[in-house]
């Protein structure tokens, strides 16, 4: 480590070894040293080190404990190996990732484009109406007071509402970098149905959600797994525009077996083929006529970076089922 470091081995001779240990590191050896001395073993704990001339380096650390021939732990070795161009090519590619789902979500976003100028709308139309009767009730010569503060409830109301759609709408297509965060899936599809409710009335759908109470949070990008989330439910209801009824959508959370979080979409659309389930999760491969085909590869992509599996299955007794989990990650030296 030291040679990696930038040191002779002259030069450490003597020096303990949290002094190439940055300061807000330095606990993480002593419970390296409490692990080993009770036999366990450190197996690729990423963490950074200084080297001599200041630069920070990239680690991995193996750390095993080294016995006496009557099982005592006498002394530990050590493989550190440098991962600085590895953390650095991961960064690259998670920023090529984020830019790719920023597409897409801005793709979908056009999709959505009559909905979400319905959504913005209705509000400020409302506004528009209660500015008008707050007005109609100041004009005589003794004004109604009341009725007026309560328009102007409305109008604040109201405001408050296309403000929202407005904030939701700006996080999906803002250039940000993940931020990973302590979340509930229940709270970010209960986020994401507002985006869909003109499109579920366009085409008589009937939404129903039966998200369980038990799921666990996990750790994770909430734009990024809302729009999972809203790829998902719009395609089926791209599945289910011109089917005959019923046209159900069900939208579910619940607590895996492995004590993941399991959401799942069904619709009782047109259903998968058996050539197109096999593809359906190819880059640019798509059943749409206006489609682009690379809504479900970036949904893939994002529920794989947090760990999770996204799949697609039949569903009964009609249309298709698609589900994803994510795991409840907790980051420790493993």
């Amino acid at each position: 480590m030291a040679k990696r470091a930038g040191y002779e081995a002259h030069e450490m001779i003597g020096r303990p070894i949290t002094c190439i240990i940055p300061p807000e590191l330095q606990a993480e050896e002593a419970e390296i040293l409490r692990r080993i001395g009770q036999g366990g073993r450190i197996k690729n704990y990423k963490t950074v080190r200084h080297a001599k001339d200041g630069r920070r380096i990239d680690i991995s650390l193996t750390v095993s404990p080294v016995l006496d021939q009557s099982g005592k732990v006498i002394e530990a070795s050590m493989v550190a190996r440098d991962i600085t161009a590895e953390k650095r090519a991961e960064a690259e590619l998670q920023q090529i990732r984020d830019e790719l789902a920023r597409v897409a979500r801005v793709t979908t976003l056009g999709e959505l484009t009559a909905a979400i100028a319905h959504e913005v709308n209705q509000p400020l139309t409302g506004v528009i109406n209660s500015g008008n009767a707050c007005l109609r009730w100041l004009s005589p010569e003794t004004p109604n007071q009341e009725a007026a503060r309560k328009s102007v409830e409305r109008v604040i109301r109201e405001g408050n509402r296309a403000a929202e759609v407005i904030k939701r709408v700006r996080a999906l297509v803002e250039k940000a970098p993940t931020q990973r965060e302590r979340l509930s899936v229940n709270d970010a599809i209960t986020d994401v149905l507002p985006m869909i409710d003109a499109e579920i009335r366009r085409n008589a759908i009937a939404l129903r959600t039966d998200l369980a109470s038990d799921v666990p949070l996990i750790f994770g990008d909430r734009v990024q797994l809302q729009q999972v989330m809203l790829n998902l439910m719009l395609n089926a209801i791209d599945a289910m525009s011109g089917t005959d009824p019923p046209r159900d959508l069900l939208v579910t959370s619940a607590r895996g077996e492995s004590n993941e979080a399991l959401v799942t979409v069904r619709d009782s659309g047109s259903g998968l083929g058996e050539k197109s389930l096999d593809r359906l999760f190819e880059a640019f491969y798509t059943t749409k006529a206006q489609g682009m085909g690379i809504g479900l590869a970036v949904s893939r992509t994002i529920v794989q970076t947090h760990g999770g599996l996204l799949w697609a299955q039949p569903n009964e007794p009609r249309g298709a089922a698609f589900a994803f989990t994510l795991p409840v990650n907790v980051e420790q030296p493993s």
